[in-house]
């Protein structure tokens, strides 16, 4: 499942990514992403979520892939080493679904509105982060917790 139209990349997002060495297309759908932050959950069971994560943001980010569709999920977990059977199970059977709305909801409880999210002291960040506001939320959190 997704929801059609284009989607327009902005330009703190162009520009993070430009800094990472991100590639990035404007996918023409969002993707219903349940699934995916389900088997993000299952990858961490087996130390890949990081494989995961990057192999999802390349498939959808790069590639316009619908990171909504199980068999499109399906291969990009089994490409990155997860057990097929595992996934097959994760996909059907919702078994991380609790979870995934637990940290939905904890997101929400901190008025965070998107994904990714990052929470530095009391500093909230979602979607793209210009690199140097980062590096300054980080700077005054040490220097918070060095007075």
């Amino acid at each position: 499942m997704k929801s059609s139209g284009p989607t327009q990349l902005s330009d703190s997002l162009i520009q993070a990514a430009s800094e990472l060495g991100l590639k990035m297309k404007s996918p023409s759908f969002i993707p219903y992403t349940i699934s995916a932050l389900s088997l993000t959950e299952l990858s961490k069971q087996y130390s890949l979520s990081e494989n995961f994560q990057l192999a999802v943001y390349s498939a959808y980010w790069v590639n316009q892939e619908d990171i909504g569709n199980s068999k499109v999920l399906e291969r990009i977990a089994v490409t990155i080493g997860l057990p097929r059977l595992a996934v097959r199970r994760t996909l059907q059977d919702h078994s991380f679904l609790p979870k995934v709305i637990e940290q939905h909801y904890q997101a929400e409880v901190l008025g965070f509105k998107g994904i990714p999210a990052l929470l530095i002291g009391k500093t909230r960040f979602v979607g793209a982060v210009n690199t140097l506001h980062l590096q300054k939320a980080l700077e005054n959190e040490l220097l918070r917790f060095a007075q």
